[in-house]
């Protein structure tokens, strides 16, 4: 599933990676590079090999949660736009982690139903001050 808008909508603009013209905020070849699917531990999401159900960690030591879902990395170029998106007003990129999230939970073959309804961390009134807005 996507997020898609009206054609009217989709104004060209460069990828937020390679800085390359296109209609998405990023674009199809980078999402092919740096987001490529990945075999995930069914608890923590951490990258595991493939067939491989739950990593070493949470056998031996499991956590307190039953599921996480990982749509990506937090290393290149992932960790840098997380940032700017969190930290720097950002918000043009919040689309893009959204489809991330939405396609990470589809191509997850042992995920849990999608919720109903999700709710942010709320931030203190002194960050909200500090940032402007509530990225979550």
């Amino acid at each position: 599933m996507s997020i898609t808008f009206p054609q009217a909508l989709c104004v060209p603009g460069l990828c937020a990676v390679c800085r390359q013209w296109g209609r998405e905020r990023i674009c199809g070849e980078c999402l092919a590079r740096y987001a490529a699917p990945q075999p995930r531990c069914r608890r923590c999401a951490l990258e595991v090999p493939a067939g491989t159900a739950l990593c070493g960690a949470c056998l031996t030591d499991p956590p307190p949660f039953e599921r996480a879902l990982a749509a990506l990395d937090y290393g290149f170029p992932w960790a840098d736009l997380i940032t700017r998106f969190k930290f720097h007003d950002g918000l043009d990129l919040a689309g893009a982690f959204a489809q991330r999230i939405v396609a990470a939970q589809a191509a997850d073959p042992h995920a849990i139903p999608r919720p109903e309804l999700l709710l942010p961390v709320p931030l203190s009134a002194e960050r909200i001050r500090e940032r402007g807005y509530n990225q979550a």
